[in-house]
């Protein structure tokens, strides 16, 4: 099933957004630790574009603060609430250990 985001903010409580996040996606291991480590890496990568969307590109100057009204499209704009949660379950390579993790923190 594939949802735009939109779609997906229809189906929080109150159609605002939800408060936590939980991706638990894995790609089709293929037995090729680095390979699956960076097809993992993308899936995160879209789940945390759902979650923060455009927000993700901007600087910290830029964000929009809570009660502020955004400008921005509905496909802009993530599905998590401001002060939310999001965790992204991914898989590590020998040659990713250590380095995933603080890019997304």
């Amino acid at each position: 099933m594939k949802l735009s985001k939109p779609q997906v903010m229809e189906l929080s409580p109150k159609k605002k957004g939800f408060s936590v996040i939980l991706s638990d996606m894995c790609p089709s291991v293929s037995g090729i630790s680095t390979r699956d480590a960076a097809l993992s890496f993308e899936l995160g990568m879209r789940a945390l574009d759902l979650a923060v969307g455009r927000a993700m590109n901007l600087s910290n100057d830029n964000f929009q603060n809570e009660g502020e009204s955004c400008t921005c499209s509905p496909y802009d704009k993530g599905v998590l609430l401001s002060r939310g949660h999001l965790v992204i379950k991914l898989l590590e390579s020998e040659d990713t250990k250590g380095e995933i993790s603080p890019m997304l923190l």
